[in-house]
């Protein structure tokens, strides 16, 4: 039996919004590591960013996230990447001014600084004696999220970071890492090459991750762009895809699958 290297995303991949992961994917990430297979997170939040209680009940080999900014195996630190504090703090002065709020994601913690009309602020802010630079050496900041798209000229004030732009919001990375680099990276170091990584997803972050796997699934709830490189597109997240994913290339795994 071929093992295979599987990598997830979480938001509306493993997890489907007011469901949370479907109790089918929790049993079926478990049931391949039974199997001999290893399983990733690899997320575009930041480490402290992963809610603990959201992967209770489930054992996972290593974690990417950040986009590529962290990469731990197996309780091991592989890469800590951070933001230097004094351009946080030049980026976030500049959205701000815009009237946007910046998230900074970090490896310990989280702030949000900046005031936009509109967004729901659920993060503590930047406030008092507390300066940003202060707050960044604090946390480790390892993205930026902007909580709305941005403009052509903002992408370039972002410079040297690149930038996702989503529907509702923007998130930085750095320029020589996202999901795919860190995907083979950590592949390798765990003992794969690309054509026993699997990769599922849903988002325009993801696709770097998609092309660079030799696997690629797709949620049924993804972007019609993702889907269209996928190799295998699974259910929806809310009906737990993932595991019904894994049972496509894992033939082991057949009770898992969902049927049409």
């Amino acid at each position: 039996m071929n093992k295979f290297a599987a990598f997830f995303d979480i938001d509306n991949t493993l997890t489907a919004p007011h469901i949370g992961i479907p109790e089918n994917v929790r049993n079926a990430i478990n049931r391949a590591r039974e199997l001999g297979h290893q399983v990733f997170i690899n997320t575009g939040r930041s480490l402290y960013h992963i809610p603990k209680d959201l992967l209770a009940g489930m054992t996972f080999d290593g974690i990417v996230c950040g986009l590529g900014g962290s990469v731990i195996y197996r309780g091991k630190t592989l890469r800590e990447r951070v933001i230097d504090p004094s351009m946080v703090a030049e980026k976030a002065k500049y959205f701000a001014a815009r009237k946007a709020t910046v998230v900074l994601e970090g490896l310990t913690g989280i702030y949000a600084y900046g005031r936009q009309e509109g967004f729901n602020r659920a993060y503590p802010d930047i406030t008092g004696d507390l300066t940003i630079e202060e707050a960044s050496r604090e946390i480790g900041v390892s993205k930026l999220s902007i909580m709305r798209p941005i403009t052509e000229e903002e992408v370039e004030a972002l410079k040297p970071l690149e930038v996702f732009i989503h529907a509702a919001y923007s998130e930085t990375h750095f320029p020589d890492c996202n999901k795919a680099e860190a995907m083979l990276f950590l592949a390798e170091y765990a003992g794969f090459d690309r054509s026993h990584c699997i990769a599922f997803g849903d988002s325009f972050n993801d696709e770097d991750m998609l092309r660079a796997a030799g696997h690629s699934v797709v949620v049924a709830n993804g972007r019609e762009e993702m889907k269209r490189i996928a190799e295998y597109v699974c259910p929806s997240s809310a009906l737990g895809g993932v595991a019904d994913g894994l049972a496509h290339f894992i033939p082991e795994m057949a009770e898992f699958k969902i049927p049409n």
